[in-house]
């Protein structure tokens, strides 16, 4: 099944960014460059097969007939293919920091996600450690309370834990800090319970001061953000990384700020091309007080 979506799009450049952050059990990014994954549907488990093709992205779903519409809608959302590159290229190229890059790399999409529960858990599990601490951890967490497919599929074996057993869970069952699992369990018994939307279309400023209201995104406000954008991660994106002395450069320009204030519809892709100066080594601060950290989060 061809996903079409508007020009540019760079799907193996997301496929890539997807598969470095693959979680043991749910995903896996295969030799030949496709992406694969579990997915929790109304009428039963799935999996999503995504490779580049002409046009957009190849699909290929192995899903209940009466799921394919809900699967379909996982996979745009997930690689953001109902975004109009020409729209936000063109807001973003006013600013004279992000010019450059969007001229470069142009259609950057921002990654979305499959499941909110999932969402928020990797969000908090991601919180000050590295992509690969992160990716051990929601391993380990898929392992022991995931539920398992009915048959593997490949290196697929479980779908993400749901809220529900997530919420059940005592805080120290993350394998990190206390508090950080207590704000783990807490996000998802609020997404059990209906008190955090976290759905694609859900009102972003409600979220995220539902997501501070109750703490349940513990210490981090950019983890809140993540969460309420479902965009471009950047909890790892520490004071000691690049990515941070370009998005700081970026939000004291007049500019920056009207570029992606509050509301903004390319206020994500901001966050992605500042990421994308801090890689290319545009801005370079002092080595002294910033260094490339090398970090995007865990997604």
């Amino acid at each position: 099944m061809l996903l079409t979506t508007r020009k540019p799009v760079d799907v193996p450049g997301l496929l890539a960014f997807l598969g470095a952050r693959a979680v043991t059990g749910v995903e896996e990014l295969t030799p030949d460059g496709v992406y694969r994954r579990s997915l929790r549907l109304a009428r039963g488990p799935g999996v999503m097969s995504l490779w580049p093709g002409e046009g957009g992205v190849e699909a290929g779903l192995d899903v209940h007939p009466d799921d394919l519409g809900e699967a379909v809608s996982a996979c745009r959302h997930l690689l953001d293919l109902d975004a109009d590159p020409a729209v936000v290229d063109a807001h973003l190229a006013t600013d004279r920091l992000l010019s450059g890059l969007v001229a470069r790399r142009p259609g950057l999409r921002r990654p979305g996600h499959v499941d909110p529960t999932e969402l928020v858990t990797r969000a908090i599990l991601g919180q000050q450690v590295s992509v690969a601490g992160a990716r051990t951890l929601a391993g380990r967490l898929v392992a022991a309370h995931g539920t398992p497919l009915p048959r593997p599929d490949g290196e697929l074996t479980h779908l993400f834990p749901d809220a529900a057993t997530l919420a059940a869970l005592p805080p120290e069952a993350f394998g990190m800090p206390r508090a950080r699992g207590a704000a783990l369990t807490r996000a998802a018994a609020a997404i059990e319970d209906g008190a955090l939307d976290l759905r694609p279309g859900a009102d972003r400023e409600t979220t995220r001061a539902g997501l501070l209201g109750s703490r349940a995104s513990g210490r981090g406000r950019r983890t809140t953000s993540r969460c309420a954008r479902s965009g471009i991660p950047t909890r790892g994106c520490r004071r000691t990384s690049a990515y941070g002395a370009a998005s700081r450069a970026w939000a004291r320009r007049p500019s920056g700020r009207n570029a992606g204030g509050p509301g903004a519809p390319t206020r994500s892709c901001t966050s992605g091309r500042c990421w994308e100066t801090s890689r290319a080594h545009e801005l370079r601060p002092p080595e002294s007080s910033w260094a490339l950290s090398g970090r995007a989060g865990s997604g």
